[in-house]
């Protein structure tokens, strides 16, 4: 719901924040060879609920191809980390990424008109927007 702001004008209050995006822990990247998954948490700031999901960057990638499809996401100019070169099982270079990717990821949920994206709603796992009764 917005909130007024002094001169009048609503300001929005944002939904939904990420907690934190972190890479693997060093033992479970290097016991798998299988591809990297980053964890996202992500709250709901009405209720405080928390969740984590788990993403790969392809998935961070399709989803910022979406956003970037829509003219007003490309006047916010947050672009995603890039793909290359990639961090492989480089733990310095996969937090680094965690930390870009999470930067990413708040601007995306910062923004009503990406939040109220499905493929935002999927991606986040957030609760569908109540329709207006």
């Amino acid at each position: 719901m917005p909130k007024e702001k002094e001169s009048g004008a609503p300001t929005v209050v944002a939904q939904y924040t990420v907690v934190h995006v972190s890479a693997p822990e060093e033992e479970a990247l290097q016991a798998s060879a299988g591809p990297v998954f980053f964890s996202v948490t992500v709250r709901n700031v009405q209720s405080g609920a928390l969740w984590t999901i788990s993403r790969r960057y392809n998935a961070f990638e399709a989803l910022a191809r979406k956003l970037e499809s829509e003219k007003w996401w490309r006047a916010i100019q947050r672009e995603l980390p890039p793909k290359w070169p990639a961090p492989g099982r480089n733990m310095s270079q996969l937090q680094k990424r965690a930390v870009l990717l999470q930067a990413w990821a708040l601007a995306v949920l910062g923004e009503p008109k990406a939040v109220a994206m499905h493929d935002t709603v999927v991606f986040f796992e957030l609760d569908p927007p109540q329709e207006a009764s």
